[in-house]
């Protein structure tokens, strides 16, 4: 179970991080969706394949995280995991050649991709990049959302009954609260995200996280699209997926556990920590019908920006894209009541001197003094302000 869990942290976070190479080649996804087949059920050999491949990941990742010699009862159980895997997947829409495509490149890169996250990501992930950028290729995003969605559905309902029934044989309660756990957070996949959801968030995440979150393409991957590609791809994309408030809590953590170290997975703690994910989570499907309103005034030229890393234009064309009322909405969901003190303590912590030197010399400004600056040459500065005056642990770095 803490595998795949891990997995779909991993793939979560990396479909934020993802380069668009492969921009053209997904550009059907939102077209197509899934692929129905009218083939069947596999043929027995393929599925005996999967099983196996399923099982040697498994055991690699069950003997790399504890001991070399596994006894026979866990044998067993990865074993049983293997069947019922198979089981899930093969009552999806996938063809026999899709899902001879996922069990090859899992043979390929799977346990590379292990390795990685044996090492708790401290050499990086650039094979887990690689192995979702192998399988996007071949498969699309929304066939590996749906994949990763059937086998996390599966997986939480096997870790509920073996708990259960532990439970029931030596009466520990933290085996009732271990299974009660799973069986929450499947109830909040598949009733607070969904299938559709969960497939929304893989899909649109892999291209807006590297534009909005990035610093930019290399040469190869800025030639690789035209802007006006690029645009068109962009503007096709479900930024408003029908996720509920704790649906987004639900995600948001695991999307931390990829980031390692920096500043995106300590702020994400210290927000599970001190309750203010839940608020943030409240007001996340506002700030993205918000951001679903701004991508409508984007141009080519902003996408050619944003391939160089600079986001400052379009950050502002954003905003100058907003109704008065859209602002008034804006200002209502960045203004939340959050526990500012926690980051800015964090920040002096991880930063010393130069992070103290900047906080005190930051001057606050109020939203209607930054709203006064739109359409201005100041306009970046007084938002570094305003968000300073959130909190200088979350403007700390804007200017890099």
């Amino acid at each position: 179970m803490k595998v795949f869990l891990k997995l779909i942290s991993l793939l979560l976070i990396t479909a934020m991080l993802l380069s668009l190479v492969c921009c053209r080649a997904r550009q059907t996804d939102y077209e197509k969706e899934i692929i129905f087949t009218d083939d069947g059920l596999p043929p027995e050999a393929l599925s005996m394949r999967a099983e196996e491949v399923f099982f040697g990941l498994l055991e690699y990742y069950s003997r790399g995280n504890s001991v070399q010699n596994l006894p026979d009862s866990t044998v067993n159980q990865l074993r049983e995991i293997s069947h019922g895997l198979r089981l899930a997947l093969e009552n999806t829409t996938l063809s026999q050649l899709d899902y001879t495509a996922l069990l090859d490149s899992l043979s390929e890169r799977g346990y590379s991709v292990i390795d990685e996250i044996l090492a708790e990501g401290e050499g990086g992930f650039d094979l887990t990049r690689q192995l979702y950028l192998d399988l996007s290729a071949r498969l699309g995003a929304g066939n590996i959302g749906g994949i990763i969605y059937d086998s996390a559905i599966y997986l939480y309902g096997y870790s509920y009954e073996r708990n259960m029934e532990k439970y029931e044989k030596y009466g520990y309660s933290y085996l009732l609260e271990d299974a009660e756990r799973m069986l929450l957070e499947k109830d909040i996949l598949t009733l607070e995200i969904g299938r559709d959801g969960f497939i929304s968030v893989i899909s649109s995440g892999i291209a807006l996280g590297r534009l909005f979150l990035g610093d930019g393409f290399s040469p190869e991957e800025a030639a690789a699209f035209s802007d006006e590609e690029l645009l068109l791809f962009v503007k096709s994309l479900d930024v408003t997926p029908n996720i509920s408030p704790r649906g987004w809590e639900y995600i948001l953590p695991r999307m931390a556990h990829l980031v390692g170290e920096g500043r995106l997975h300590i702020y994400l703690s210290v927000m599970e920590e001190n309750g203010d994910l839940t608020l943030i989570s409240g007001v996340i499907n506002d700030f993205l019908t918000l951001f679903e309103s701004s991508i409508a005034s984007l141009t080519p030229a902003d996408m050619s920006a944003l391939k160089l890393g600079d986001r400052r234009v379009v950050i502002h064309r954003a905003f100058m894209s907003l109704s008065d009322a859209e602002l008034n909405e804006l200002c209502r969901i960045l203004e939340l009541q959050i526990h500012s003190d926690d980051y800015d303590s964090m920040a002096r912590d991880m930063y010393g001197e130069d992070y103290i030197i900047y906080s005190q010399s930051l001057e606050p400004i109020s939203f209607e003094q930054l709203r006064a600056a739109i359409g201005t040459d100041k306009f970046y500065e007084s938002l570094e302000r305003y968000i300073g005056t959130i909190s200088p642990a979350f403007s700390y770095g804007m200017k890099e």
